[in-house]
């Protein structure tokens, strides 16, 4: 479902309204970078939310996605058509994202795979070019602030951002936040369980106060301390 308008998270990171999830914008200075896409037709969405907070489209110098999932690169098809920014993804997932890897069914159950398979493309979107392709430690292109935190699991190319100056990780679906409480990855998208759990470990190596979410409200506050609860929790 998507946000009815847009939510400020802190000074300069709003998130706005998507179908089927909710994108991150960071704005610094005249320049803006979106974190994902949305689904296919989420564009006007996200433009209409980027106007509401006082920038225009053609202030995005780049759009990062945090994995390949449709409901996270199916929109960017549609941005193109308003921008030229410079698309950015994990290089383990770039390859679906350039059509030069057939994109896996998200679905890890048999049946929904099955059920799902024959409309999936159509929730993709058309291929699209990658600009650049982050490893793990790298800055991202325009806002050296914000550094690339590989977290495979979800998918092999999953990666969450760490806008240091702010304090503030932006996770995509490497973890969810539901009732009050973080839980791992949904077992029903996730490629690698075991390995997304061990992939959180690392980001309790970064000092941050907040966590950002695809599909869930923001964490605003104590965000390390709950997320180290969640991590011993799931170790026992």
């Amino acid at each position: 479902m998507a946000l009815l308008k847009p939510t400020e998270v802190t000074e300069g990171i709003f998130q706005l309204p998507a179908i089927a999830s909710r994108v991150t914008a960071l704005v610094s200075g005249d320049s803006v970078t979106l974190v994902d896409a949305g689904l296919k037709g989420s564009a006007k969405w996200i433009v209409r939310g980027l106007g509401r907070i006082g920038v225009s489209v053609e202030q995005l110098s780049t759009i990062a996605i945090t994995h390949h999932h449709p409901d996270h690169s199916g929109g960017l098809s549609g941005l193109r058509k308003f921008t030229s920014a410079k698309i950015v993804a994990h290089r383990s997932d770039a390859a679906v994202v350039l059509g030069d890897k057939l994109a896996p069914n998200p679905y890890q159950n048999r049946l929904a795979a099955l059920l799902a398979s024959p409309v999936l493309p159509a929730f993709y979107g058309p291929t699209m070019p990658v600009d650049h392709q982050m490893d793990g430690g790298n800055n991202l292109p325009f806002m050296e602030s914000v550094q690339v935190i590989h977290t495979p699991g979800h998918t092999p190319g999953s990666m969450s951002l760490y806008v240091r100056d702010k304090g503030v990780l932006i996770v995509g679906d490497a973890l969810e936040y539901r009732r009050g409480k973080l839980k791992p990855p949904a077992r029903m998208f996730t490629e690698d369980r075991n390995q997304a759990i061990e992939s959180l470990r690392q980001l309790l190596e970064l000092d941050f106060e907040t966590i950002c979410f695809s599909h869930f409200p923001a964490l605003v506050k104590d965000a390390k301390n709950a997320l180290r609860d969640m991590v011993e929790e799931t170790a026992n």
